[in-house]
């Protein structure tokens, strides 16, 4: 995976181009007066974004309700 530095006076001279890049797979880091200050990538294709969140949020086992009790499952404001 290839990462080049940028500055944010190139973006704002070769945006359609530098877009283009990213499109095709490239990172780029941008820089400020020298120093990183963000970084662009390309997007996740959709299916493997919802593939993601499907391990990254944990799915909660049906005995946790029963063990908790009532008051977990009730929004703070109404315990």
């Amino acid at each position: 995976m290839k990462s080049n530095s940028i500055t944010l006076l190139d973006i704002r001279i070769n945006l359609d181009e530098i877009l283009s890049r990213i499109a095709a797979g490239e990172h780029l880091v941008i820089t400020r007066h020298g120093k990183p200050v963000a970084e662009l990538h390309p997007l996740r294709p959709e299916g493997r974004r919802k593939e993601y969140l499907r391990h990254a949020i944990p799915s909660v086992p049906p005995s946790w309700a029963s063990t908790t009790g009532n008051n977990a499952c009730r929004p703070w404001h109404q315990r």
